[in-house]
């Protein structure tokens, strides 16, 4: 496990000639995702694999290669040992925070997936977020990340502010003195998603009404909002802010930091009027859009509500209550 193997595989047609066309994926039955390779010339299909999972009984590993309507396949057996001391990142295990599916963006709250990934549970007590919590480091393209929280299969991060965007990047957790495989990864200016009450980018969201008091009160079902009412919207994802923060750092409240790129909010498919987004003053990574309730929404206790930035929407399976 964790260590890099090179796979290599041999095409040929039907009539024995070498074949650098098609396609070849490799599979496992181990429950490691499968991998597509590349065509290197002379007839050679070569990919580097990272076993996730260890197997100690013998598990097989197939190629399936497709050129039209020719397709031919092998299969080998094998064994992958256990590797417990060198953390692991799962394959595709690199995604917001806010909804589990989107990719890295800039200011974006992440979980890393894995394994080993830290000696124990720990987070962050404070702010600024430190660099390391226990013995668990997260560097991209040479730059640390502020940690929020590990344990022995996340690992939750703040992607900084000054990343270049669309471009790739390689990420490696250390654990200690044993350093993961890098894993390539993209950072995109934006990639906003609204917090669910649930945790899991799902359901009903953070979304509050303001009463006369001044206080936010959940709108879901049961304290449903109404047109006209003040909304506090919590997401993640909303890319650069104005004045700019360094991740990890507490956002400022006089000027609070807002979203260098225009927000958008709709409400049961109306838009509404969106009086600031930004920072939340006194956080780190956590975003807020208020905005007021349009005229028109038909009422419901699971009123989609979608925020957009940069061309980039979220998802649309969160909801709140309207009456």
């Amino acid at each position: 496990m964790a260590w890099p193997n090179a796979l290599a595989v041999q095409v040929v047609d039907d009539c024995g000639n070498l074949t650098n066309t098609g396609t070849v994926t490799v599979s496992f039955s181990n429950g490691d995702s499968p991998l597509s390779l590349l065509a290197i010339g002379n007839g050679t299909w070569a990919s580097t694999w990272v076993p996730v999972h260890n197997s100690t009984v013998a598990f097989s590993v197939r190629a399936d290669a497709q050129l039209g309507l020719l397709n031919g396949s092998v299969q080998v057996t094998g064994q992958v040992t256990t590797n417990p001391n060198v953390p692991v990142v799962a394959s595709g295990g690199v995604l917001s925070s806010g909804d589990y599916a989107g990719s890295p963006a800039l200011g974006l709250l992440v979980s890393i997936f894995g394994s080993a990934l830290a000696d124990g549970e720990a987070g962050a007590g404070s702010l600024p977020l430190p660099n390391q919590l226990g013995s668990t480091s997260v560097v991209v393209s040479g730059e640390q990340l502020p940690v929020v929280y590990v344990s022995d299969t996340q690992v939750n991060v703040l992607i900084p502010y000054d990343l270049a965007v669309n471009a790739p990047h390689q990420l490696i957790v250390q654990r200690g003195n044993a350093i993961s495989v890098p894993v390539p990864i993209a950072v995109f200016d934006s990639q906003p998603a609204i917090l669910a009450t649930a945790g899991n980018g799902v359901g009903q969201g953070h979304i509050y009404k303001v009463d006369s008091s001044g206080n936010q009160v959940l709108a879901d079902a049961n304290a449903p909002a109404t047109a006209g009412d003040t909304l506090v919207i919590y997401t993640v994802g909303l890319g650069a802010v104005s004045p700019p923060v360094a991740a990890g750092d507490p956002a400022p409240s006089s000027p609070p930091s807002q979203t260098a790129a225009p927000v958008t909010l709709t409400i049961g498919g109306q838009q509404a009027t969106v009086s600031f987004a930004g920072l939340t003053p006194g956080s780190a990574g956590l975003y807020q859009v208020n905005a007021v309730i349009p005229a028109g929404i038909a009422p419901g206790g699971q009123v989609p509500v979608v925020v957009s930035v940069a061309g980039k929407a979220s998802s649309g399976n969160t909801y709140m209550g309207i009456q």
